[in-house]
């Protein structure tokens, strides 16, 4: 989960190069030439990988609130697990085809 987050160092490895590098790869440093590109290869793909793997159609995202308002929390269910409990809202997840 939040491990690729607390786990990402961004580092500015030469002002000339301008190269970005994730300094906790197990192998040889990878380098990007932005941020943009380091969170869109670091994070993003990886996290789009596993929903695309994950999640379909029979999944929903549930949002609990504590009393008196605000969302506190969320968890992935299937639309059935989500028929349990008291939920403030459920948010179908749609998977394009």
């Amino acid at each position: 989960g939040l491990k690729i987050f607390t786990s990402l160092r961004l580092r500015f490895q030469d002002f000339l190069a301008d190269a970005y590098e994730n300094g906790y790869a197990e192998e040889k440093p990878i380098y990007y030439s932005s941020r943009k590109e380091l969170w869109i290869q670091h994070c993003y793909e990886p996290f789009l990988k596993w929903a695309n793997d994950n999640l379909n159609s029979s999944h929903c995202l549930c949002l609990q609130e504590i009393e008196g308002g605000g969302i506190t929390w969320a968890k992935i269910k299937t639309l059935e697990e989500a028929k349990v409990g008291s939920w403030k809202f459920i948010i179908p997840l749609v998977k394009d085809k």
